[in-house]
């Protein structure tokens, strides 16, 4: 039988072209999934390019038919070398074979259009298909991840059967070579030729869909498994059900063991059937937020066991499709244990206030106390000086004493907004100077929290100050005036005071006064970690400043 060689030719045109086809619609579909198959449709429609160029053979100019056309067909080749490096992850160097390609040009150049040999051509352009064949096939049958072998070895032995024919039809022109230049006149053996390529590539074009649809049953396959570890091994309580009747499609080992009941007893019934859940409202609620396209995160229900015993949990669940079916696939987490902790640990917390509470009034109390008995030693004594002294004494436990009725009125043991403590201490103290000049007190506090620690030497601190102006400040006069301002700016604390009086003496400072006031205000600014300055124009004014860790 003889076979027509531009036959031959169109028929490989209409294969290309279908290959193209083919092609296009595999990376229409799979071009975001899997890198390199762009590549492969390159080489498709560079290889039916360069055929159909072949068959214009006579029509254009030979640099086109001949050297152009089977320039294109090599490229093809190197396109498809690079795109299954990069479909299999397995890169190699490029530009060798891009020198390839750049020689073969050149000699095909001149054995195809300035010095015409038909034999020359044939011996180059399969020569360069084995070099380009080999290493297509070494990637296929080597380089490629051991975990894909089964998927490439196909397409690896038919590029190897490409490699061996074209080996074969070298040696062949080597020790037969042709009679004519003319490709379409070669005759029978080249026609045996063109029909064994034209084999192989469709052979080629059918593995590489092949190793596509393999590759992306193994990816389903390895999710699928994964997805099965996942939900059989997860300690959470986990089950699969249709949707929207919730007929229990699977559940996994931790939910047969929150749920007392065994698979058997689970698949194929419905929730409402067994009872699971202590409000079918819960359900219906469930069904309705999923309906809606809403993602339900940690919603607290109840639920009965087997045993009849209630539990309380957190359920998660979305809609998932399985075979075109849409299923809800919910997790729930037994928070009973955590329940009943939180409730021991609200009951430890309320006696903790309780007995806060408790010791606050107590201190209080024993405060007042201690309070009364200095007042009415003072009373008692016949000396002045001693009188003073016991009556300054009750002012300072006065002014901690209301801190502690503060505290104790409070939610918050361990700090307070410093405006509902100083306005009220320094009303208090004026109060008890009943004897002295009408005094105009201007307040200014801003409202921040202070720790009780800060606060209970502030507080004696003003006490001492305020009890200074009343005194000492005033005498003579017909009345008087104080100030007393708190602001805090970032975690800086400044506290002014300051009265109209008469003034304090210039030779009297924190480190030589003889009185027990200002060395215990000295003492207490320390304490807080403060500073103080005294300003003695128009009166006294003493402004105080700290840093606090409070926000």
């Amino acid at each position: 039988m003889v076979f027509d060689i531009r036959t031959l030719v169109l028929i490989s045109f209409v294969v290309g072209i279908i290959s193209v086809i083919t092609m296009t619609i595999i990376w229409m579909q799979y071009r975001r999934r899997f890198a390199g198959i762009s590549f492969w449709l390159t080489c498709m429609f560079l290889h039916t390019s360069g055929i159909g160029l072949i068959l214009m053979r006579g029509i254009i100019p030979d640099l086109i038919s001949i050297v152009v056309s089977n320039s294109l067909i090599i490229a093809g080749s190197v396109f498809l070398l690079i795109g299954l490096e990069l479909f299999l992850n397995r890169p190699g160097p490029r530009v060798p074979n891009y020198i390839i390609l750049l020689i073969f040009f050149f000699t095909y150049t001149y054995y195809g259009v300035i010095t015409p040999d038909f034999t020359h051509r044939e011996i180059i352009i399969s020569s360069t298909i084995v070099i380009f064949a080999l290493q297509i096939s070494w990637l296929l049958l080597y380089r490629v991840p051991s975990e894909l072998f089964k998927i490439t070895r196909i397409s690896g032995f038919i590029v190897s059967g490409y490699a061996t024919f074209s080996i074969i039809r070298t040696c062949l022109h080597i020790i037969f070579p042709a009679d004519t230049n003319d490709f379409f006149k070669s005759g029978f053996v080249d026609s045996i030729t063109l029909a064994i390529y034209l084999s192989l590539h469709i052979c080629l074009t059918i593995s590489l869909i092949l190793m596509v649809t393999r590759r992306l049953l193994e990816e389903v396959k390895i999710q699928e498994e994964k997805y099965i570890k996942a939900f059989h091994s997860s300690p959470y309580a986990i089950l699969l059900t249709d949707y929207p009747d919730g007929k229990i499609l699977e559940v996994n080992d931790g939910f047969i063991k929150t749920s007392g009941y065994s698979n058997g007893e689970l698949t194929g019934k419905t929730i409402p059937d067994l009872g699971l859940l202590v409000n079918n409202k819960d359900g219906a609620k469930i069904i309705s937020r999923l309906a809606d396209n809403d993602i339900i995160h940690d919603f607290e229900i109840k639920a009965k066991k087997k045993t009849g015993e209630t539990i309380t949990g957190l359920l998660s669940a979305d809609l998932i499709t399985i075979n075109n079916k849409k299923c809800i696939l919910s997790s729930f987490s037994d928070i009973s244990g955590r329940k009943k902790d939180e409730k021991k640990i609200r009951n430890l917390l309320q006696e903790k206030e309780l007995i806060l509470k408790e010791v606050h009034h107590r201190i209080k109390n024993n405060m007042n106390t201690i309070r009364a008995l200095l007042l009415l030693q003072g009373d008692k004594q016949e000396n002045p000086l001693c009188t003073e002294i016991l009556t300054d004494a009750a002012n300072r436990v006065q002014s901690m004493m209301m801190l502690y009725d503060k505290l104790y009125r409070s939610d918050n043991y361990r700090e307070l907004s410093i405006k509902e403590f100083l306005p009220g201490l320094a009303m208090e103290i004026t109060g008890l100077f009943r004897e002295s000049v009408p005094i105009e007190a201007e307040i200014d506090i801003q409202d921040f929290v202070l720790r009780v620690e800060d606060l209970s030497p502030i507080g004696i601190i003003i006490n001492e100050l305020i009890t200074n102006s009343m005194k000492y400040a005033f005498s003579g006069r017909e009345n008087g005036s104080i100030y007393l301002c708190a602001l805090k700016k970032d975690s800086l604390v400044t506290i002014i005071y300051r009265d109209n009086g008469v003034g304090l003496p210039e030779f009297i400072t924190f480190n030589n006064t003889t009185g027990f006031g200002l060395q215990l205000v000295a003492m207490l600014v320390e304490q807080i970690h403060g500073s103080i300055m005294v300003d003695r124009n128009s009166g006294t004014e003493y402004i105080i400043t700290f840093e606090t860790d409070i926000s």
